[in-house]
């Protein structure tokens, strides 16, 4: 499937999904509505935003390399390729983005319940490089953690991990046992997590069930991928039909959970993380 083809299908995702959690419908569209806020996040940055991400790459790199060389060429390729060393350099790059973003809204497609959040980061990320902590970036005191956000975080993946893999395992039980054992810590404090956070957030579970539907598509995906390299196709045949096949489950938001859980929170890395974050 053609990336414009997948954009497409997004955006239409993404206006159901629109309509689906409108006020103005209804009590009934609060349903599910901040998962729904979730997906749609994870859509817009999906197809869409890698049309993007080398936007992005050459404004950050070219102020990365501003840094050594004040004359640069705002147009080379280089800049794309750049690695960020500068958290100045790229402070201010995000600054511009963020700018041009703010810069970018449709005449008579105002968003009705808007919310000035980017104006606010924009202007601390500046201050930041001036030396002054705005309001928006001065972290909240807490007497029990330190690191509370990164804590907190690093608990709810080990919960999702549970859900990742309760079907493989068996029962919730053997999946809490896994866990626990990878991070070194009781299951017992694995649900003592759950109701403290998820049983906040997501009350209704249907984030949770999300990652356990996205592991049943992961192994399926997997299943269908192992089928295609037994038919005997032509390396090009093959790469054109797993990208089909990826596309297809790409539209779906439960796969996008979990493999965003896997990337960002891998269960072999989670334990010595939580260690470290508490210190």
């Amino acid at each position: 499937m053609k990336i414009a083809e997948q954009c497409k299908n997004n955006i239409d995702e993404l206006v159901k999904l629109y309509h689906e959690t409108d006020p103005k419908n209804g009590p009934l569209t609060e349903q599910s509505k901040f998962n729904k806020a979730i997906t749609a996040l994870i859509l817009s940055k999906g197809h869409i935003g890698y049309l993007t991400q080398w936007a992005e790459a050459q404004i950050i790199g070219y102020h990365q390399n501003l840094e050594a060389d004040c004359s640069v060429n705002p147009d080379c390729h280089k800049h794309e390729l750049t690695e960020m060393t500068s958290i100045p350099a790229l402070r201010r790059a995000v600054s511009v983005i963020l700018d041009k973003q703010l810069g970018s809204s449709i005449v008579g497609l105002n968003y009705p319940y808007y919310h000035p959040w980017r104006e606010n980061l924009n202007t601390a990320l500046q201050a930041l490089n001036e030396g002054e902590v705005a309001e928006f970036l001065t972290p909240t005191k807490h007497k029990k953690f330190v690191n509370k956000y990164s804590t907190e975080k690093l608990r709810s993946a080990a919960v999702l991990h549970v859900y990742r893999l309760w079907d493989i395992a068996g029962s919730k039980k053997n999946a809490l046992e896994i866990v626990a054992c990878k991070i070194s810590l009781s299951p017992e404090s694995i649900l003592a997590w759950e109701k403290s956070l998820l049983n906040r957030n997501d009350k209704d579970k249907s984030f949770r069930n999300s990652i356990r539907e996205g592991k049943r598509l992961s192994l399926e995906l997997e299943k269908e991928v192992k089928q295609l390299r037994g038919k005997g196709l032509k390396k090009s045949e093959e790469v054109a039909a797993y990208l089909d096949i990826r596309n297809s489950y790409d539209q779906t938001p439960a796969l996008m959970h979990h493999d965003m859980l896997e990337m960002e929170f891998p269960l072999e890395h989670l334990g010595s993380w939580l260690r470290t974050v508490k210190g």
